[in-house]
């Protein structure tokens, strides 16, 4: 996907017109007229600088790093194109036996082809976030300054398993400790709040540069693909209490 077809899609996920957004870049200092940015989203332009991706990534509340990694890979050689392309293809093989036993042959399917459509900027986006994908386990935060250092109990919560969507790891009606961090790897089972669902549900995440992939380990409940808009992490599952 190029720079004009991902700024395409932040236009139409933002719902703003290329005339705003002309005007609210301009507002940042960072100007770009409109005939500009219709001839960048039709192909006939090539990416602005990187000042104007990060405004208009600013004005669609969007990771800025997408739009202005992508403006710098239509300037890179062929060459490093063709090296993210084999890391593409070597990451999905490392990935998908991961999830093979959580998902049917339909939803991989369905996987394989999300992952091949990905963007090159979140193709490096991805193996920026694999260096940072591991968390601490200690449950406390330790702050520390000149004079003093202060230990402070991390956020917990407990909810109850209101479905089988988990079963049987975590079978309805267990108790559930979440546990809030501030980063989250692969694998893990979270409570996740997704768009314009009331309750946030138990899922398995695997991260897709931003975007994410939530599993079931019930094969009845559906897999979701989610933008990074359309989701919030709320916390880990760090301990499951179940009734016997």
């Amino acid at each position: 996907m190029s720079y004009s077809k991902v700024l395409k899609s932040i236009i139409a996920n933002t719902n703003i017109t290329q005339e705003e957004l002309s005007n609210k870049c301009k507002e940042l200092k960072a100007p770009i007229s409109r005939g500009q940015i219709n001839k960048i989203v039709n192909g006939k332009a090539p990416a602005p600088e990187e000042k104007v991706s990060r405004a208009i990534a600013k004005v669609c509340n969007v990771d800025d790093r997408e739009l202005v990694i992508e403006g710098y890979l239509e300037k890179a050689p062929r060459e490093f194109i063709d090296f993210i392309k084999v890391f593409q293809e070597l990451l999905l093989k490392i990935f998908l036996p991961s999830i093979e036993p959580i998902i049917n042959e339909d939803e991989m399917e369905l996987f394989k082809e999300v992952f091949e459509k990905e963007t090159m900027a979140k193709i490096v986006l991805g193996i920026l976030e694999m260096e940072k994908s591991e968390y601490d386990t200690n449950i406390f935060n330790i702050e520390r300054n000149e004079d003093e250092m202060k230990a402070t109990i991390k956020k917990l919560l407990y909810i109850t398993m209101e479905d089988e969507s988990m079963e049987v790891k975590i079978p309805k009606g267990s108790k559930m400790q979440i546990e809030i961090k501030e980063k989250y790897k692969n694998g893990d089972i979270v409570l996740i709040k997704v768009k314009e669902n009331k309750k946030p549900i138990i899922r398995v995440i695997f991260f897709i540069g931003r975007d994410i992939c939530l599993y079931p380990l019930n094969n009845k409940y559906n897999s979701l693909y989610l933008r990074n808009s359309e989701y919030q992490i709320l916390g880990v599952v760090s301990s499951v209490e179940i009734k016997i």
